[in-house]
């Protein structure tokens, strides 16, 4: 988790910060987070957009046979984004994806992979 509370810090998330820190910042998103989550009926609001994030992102599959790890990095990316934010990043469409979600993949996968 360090490297990505340096992360969100180095390059001015702030927004990202408050999901990542400790003490009454933290605990108020995480249990407006939680709830809108959670909850059964929020749950069926969202499962659509992962269900269609899962199947966009399954066409992308033959583009990783030789990566499978770098896919399913983005597969988990794309579906979370569909459910957290309610876009389709399509990261695991490098041809169709847009250059500014692609980057923000790349950034994410550096941040998971950075020495701990």
């Amino acid at each position: 988790m360090w490297p990505m509370i340096s992360f969100v810090k180095d390059n001015s998330m702030n927004a990202a910060a408050h999901h990542l820190g400790r003490g009454a910042d933290w605990r108020r998103v995480r249990s407006i987070t939680q709830k809108n989550l959670l909850e059964p009926s929020k749950a069926r609001s969202y499962i659509p957009a992962i269900i269609e994030a899962a199947r966009l992102a399954s066409k992308g599959a033959p583009s990783f046979s030789s990566n499978v790890d770098q896919y399913s990095a983005r597969c988990a990316l794309d579906l979370f984004c569909s459910a957290f934010y309610g876009i389709f990043t399509k990261t695991t469409d490098l041809q169709r994806a847009d250059p500014r979600n692609l980057k923000f993949c790349a950034d994410v996968l550096r941040v998971e992979r950075a020495p701990r």
